[in-house]
């Protein structure tokens, strides 16, 4: 397998690619990261403008930031580039605020700090991409912002030259500042949705959020916003935000049960749903609890709206609606 240097196809910058035995180019790319790429998809590719690139580099960034260490790469097929292109994710992307930036790219910090105090070895290049900066300057200026709100200490490496590395250290106020925005329990209005990862769960999805969202809550699964964090980081953080849990075994995915479960253990009410011809399936340690067995994903959200309401009563946003 020989390694070229040549451009990345999903951003065109100076990348490493090496072709497999299947039909797939590996790439390291110091923007996108390392992924894998069909043939075919580096045709589609081709045709992106500049706003399609950054959608779909972004993404393949972030996907990879989530991954556990010594996962595969990412896999990068037609169908996820017609995903990105044809889907919100290009809308999404930029409607992110400069806020919100500023918090995701402390939220990177953050998860590659390996302790409080910890020195993060940071080049532009290598993480632009990584809290969705469109190239090194709206890099720089999110570091240069983060440091005059004393959120963060960050030495360059050619002093007053912000051009390549820098040496980056969370102060107590950056923590403090992570640590402010997670705020769950009674006070939340957050509703975390545990599930089976499928696109044929797609409309069960929309169904539990139907029928929270007719309550006054936020649902919120791991993938509905962007974020720097590794997958299990931020699922563990968003079950921290939430007021309650809904966690929807079907298909019996043992993630779905660990996050039920951790949410169990910090006194996170869990909201139990199954399809009714898996119901027999439900593990045997959990079984005792009420679940609401569906049929079709229409019957599901008013059964999660009933519960809801009959368990939490109404959300933040119902009751700002009543005055």
């Amino acid at each position: 397998m020989s390694v070229q240097a040549q451009t990345c196809p999903v951003c065109t910058r100076p990348a490493e690619l090496s072709a497999t035995e299947s039909r797939r180019t590996t790439v390291k790319c110091h923007y996108c990261g390392q992924f894998e790429i069909t043939f075919s998809a580096v045709e589609t590719a081709k045709v992106l403008d500049d706003t399609q690139r950054f959608a779909l580099g972004t993404t393949i960034r972030t996907r990879t930031e989530q991954l556990r260490p010594g996962s595969s790469p990412i896999h990068v097929d037609t169908y996820m580039v017609d995903e990105i292109i044809q889907g919100d994710a290009i809308d999404r992307i930029k409607s992110i605020t400069v806020p919100e930036k500023l918090d995701l790219a402390l939220d990177w910090l953050a998860s590659n700090s390996k302790h409080p105090g910890h020195n993060v070895q940071f080049r532009t290049e290598f993480a632009a991409y990584a809290f969705y900066a469109w190239n090194r300057d709206e890099c720089i200026y999110l570091l240069n912002a983060l440091a005059e709100m004393n959120l963060i200490e960050r030495r360059w490496a050619g002093g007053d030259n912000p051009q390549g590395d820098a040496v980056i250290t969370i102060k107590p106020a950056g923590w403090e500042r992570i640590a402010s925005r997670v705020v769950g329990g009674p006070a939340s209005n957050i509703a975390f949705v545990a599930m089976w990862f499928d696109p044929r769960m797609n409309p069960v999805l929309e169904a539990i959020s139907k029928g929270v969202r007719a309550c006054g809550y936020n649902p919120k699964r791991v993938d509905s916003e962007p974020h720097t964090l590794r997958i299990d980081q931020k699922i563990i953080a968003d079950i921290r935000a939430s007021k309650f849990i809904v966690a929807d075994v079907t298909g019996q995915r043992q993630g779905v049960y660990y996050e039920a479960g951790f949410a169990n253990g910090i006194n996170r009410p869990v909201i139990w749903t199954c399809r009714d011809d898996d119901k027999a399936n439900i593990h045997f340690d959990t079984r005792q609890f009420p679940h609401l067995f569906w049929r079709a994903p229409e019957d599901l959200a008013l059964q999660v709206e009933n519960m809801v309401m009959g368990l939490l009563g109404p959300g933040k946003l119902k009751l700002a609606l009543q005055h």
